[in-house]
């Protein structure tokens, strides 16, 4: 395993970059491209849907979220079609289903700043959105990896959505992964969805005091 070594001592943090962000003929773009993406429409849709129904005094509805969800695709078709040929990423293997796999990422954000919205609304003292969110920057191993972290903070990656996209996406595209390394991912974030939409439905439906 490669130790990252700066000025001239070892990180205590040993860091298996050749595997961590490496992989074949993986260019940085190829690398980076992917989690950024990720990591910018989760945590966009999420805050943006979160202050949108901690605001209003509407109850969320079927089609204002639907409306939300297809901006965010939207946003992401959009993103995708700038940064590609911007950083010279290139789309090999299974790069269809790998976007694909990608667009559930904002979905998810929609979902969970559902929930957030909706529980500071008939909670005031919840916590905001904002800084929940913004962990998957540093905790989800999309842009920054894993290997990096402390064994002990790694699982905190499992609960956040970014988690379950980016690197399967670079797998499917760079690693010559099968098609079947997208299933348990993507079943992992619709369950991210239906927990947040679930949970928004029921804390409306709740009894204020």
């Amino acid at each position: 395993m490669a130790m990252a070594r700066e000025n001239g001592g070892s990180s205590p943090i040993p860091l298996d970059m050749e595997n961590a962000i490496a992989g074949g003929d993986m260019g940085a773009a190829d690398y980076v491209v992917p989690g950024v993406l990720c990591l910018v429409l989760f945590i966009l849709s999420g805050i943006f849907t979160s202050s949108l129904l901690a605001s209003s005094s509407a109850a969320p509805n079927a089609g204002g979220l639907a409306a939300l969800a297809v901006a965010v695709l939207a946003q992401l078709a959009l993103l995708s079609g700038v940064t590609v040929p911007l950083f010279g990423m290139r789309l090999t293997g299974h790069w269809g289903f790998a976007f694909a796999l990608m667009a559930l990422v904002p979905l998810t954000g929609v979902a969970l700043g559902a929930l957030a919205g909706v529980l500071k609304r008939v909670r005031a003292h919840a916590p905001p959105a904002a800084p929940l969110f913004s962990l998957s920057i540093f905790f989800s191993g999309a842009v920054l990896p894993l290997e990096a972290l402390p064994g002990w903070l790694r699982p905190l990656a499992w609960v956040m959505p970014p988690y379950w996209a980016a690197t399967p996406a670079r797998d499917l595209m760079y690693r010559e992964a099968s098609l079947g390394r997208i299933l348990v991912p993507a079943v992992a974030l619709l369950g991210f969805c239906i927990l947040g939409f679930a949970g928004a439905h029921l804390l409306m439906k709740k009894p204020q005091p």
